[in-house]
């Protein structure tokens, strides 16, 4: 049996695994609106003779208003809790490592010596033997560099 069987055959598990739930969801589903449904009746039959018939609905879309609004508060309240933890995780995740930050330190820095290194040729391609990279500018005599040695751009003679 090859590879490509194990895996064909896992995704077959899952998505009759996956039918199966949705089948036993969608049953579940039809039983609860029919129990919504029949306990609605119910509950305007026995408020009509209290109510009336208008006042019994009137009450039952109250109850129902009351409740959207309760869950829409409840998920509204939830979304910015969660929001907090992300945050709050995100931020403990950054402090404990630096990786990033120093990642980003390093490519700048690099970027910027490499910058500064092609400034400092004259036709901005870095030849070990170009008069520009021969003598030192900044010290007085104009001292001459040494076979191999590497100065950084404006750094002197010792």
């Amino acid at each position: 049996m090859r590879i490509a069987h194990w895996s064909g055959a896992a995704v077959a598990e899952i998505v009759r695994r996956l039918r199966r739930r949705a089948a036993f969801a969608v049953v579940i589903m039809a039983c609860g609106l029919v129990v919504i449904i029949e306990s609605l009746s119910a509950a305007r039959l026995a408020l009509e003779p209290v109510a009336g018939p208008v006042g019994s609905r009137l009450v039952l879309a109250g109850i129902f208003l009351f409740i959207a609004a309760g869950a829409a508060g409840l998920l509204v309240w939830s979304e910015r809790r969660a929001e907090r933890a992300a945050a709050t995780a995100r931020e403990a995740r950054t402090e404990r490592d630096p990786r990033g930050a120093l990642i980003a330190e390093a490519v700048s820095l690099g970027y910027s010596l490499g910058r500064d290194f092609m400034k400092a040729s004259a036709n901005g391609h870095a030849s070990p033997g170009h008069p520009a990279e021969d003598t030192d500018p900044s010290h007085p005599d104009g001292d001459k560099k040494h076979p191999g040695e590497v100065r950084a751009p404006g750094a002197r003679a010792v």
